[in-house]
């Protein structure tokens, strides 16, 4: 089975994609300023190529995950001082605790069965 986005990851860049997550940047800064809510670590699940997880760094600690390799290989060249982590969300298991969990998009939708669902959550 061929994940999704294993072969767009090259492309991912050059059609600017990625940018488009960093629109979730207003909405973390509303949930700031109308709940005075402001996270000190975040974790980017699907994070593609890490433009979002590499604009969020620059105010709090952030880890990004993605389950396509080669997403990841793309966002480590890009951004190597950022920790990045091959994982499906279903599955993904990490020591770190996170005040924020974002996972932008529709990345959820491909979780087709209920209980991954669950496993995820």
């Amino acid at each position: 089975m061929i994940k999704p986005y294993e072969r767009v990851a090259v492309l991912y860049d050059k059609e600017e994609w990625g940018k488009f997550s960093l629109k979730y940047l207003d909405i973390l800064n509303d949930l700031k300023n109308r709940y005075n809510f402001i996270p000190n670590s975040i974790l980017d699940i699907s994070c593609g190529t890490g433009d979002l997880v590499n604009e969020l760094s620059k105010e709090y600690e952030v880890v990004g995950s993605d389950i396509s390799a080669e997403m990841i290989n793309v966002a480590k060249k890009k951004y190597p001082h950022l920790i990045f982590y091959v994982s499906d969300m279903v599955d993904l298991s990490l020591e770190n605790k996170f005040d924020l969990i974002l996972s932008p998009f529709d990345s959820v939708n491909y979780i087709i069965r209920q209980n991954n669902l669950e496993r995820a959550f």
